[in-house]
């Protein structure tokens, strides 16, 4: 919340995005890098209450990339590939400017 209040309190009255990372998926039993599944939940569950209680915009990859294993890297299921990148870009413009960017 300090970092949102902290953009907010500039002169220029910026508008305020947040965007919570993609989905991560197991590989057979694992996750890579160790992530805590449980963590990153609570991370984006975070981020939606601050969007929400700031009144600012949201735009939830984690949501939107949930069970879409395509747009992850084939190696580590964790990082997107560039079909995940170009999905990831066009929520992004699609959400904050309301228009479709032609990806």
């Amino acid at each position: 919340e300090a970092l949102v209040e902290s953009y907010l309190a500039l002169g220029n009255t910026p508008t305020v995005w947040l965007m919570t990372p993609p989905a991560v998926m197991k590989r057979g039993d694992k996750v890579s890098y160790d992530i805590d599944l449980a963590v990153l939940d609570e991370i984006c569950r975070i981020q939606r209450e601050t969007a929400q209680k700031f009144g600012l915009g949201l735009i939830d990859i984690q949501a939107e990339t949930a069970g879409q294993r395509e747009l992850l890297s084939g190696i580590d299921s964790a990082h997107p590939n560039r079909k995940g990148a170009a999905f990831i870009a066009q929520q992004a413009y699609t959400e904050a400017f309301g228009g479709k960017s032609g990806v």
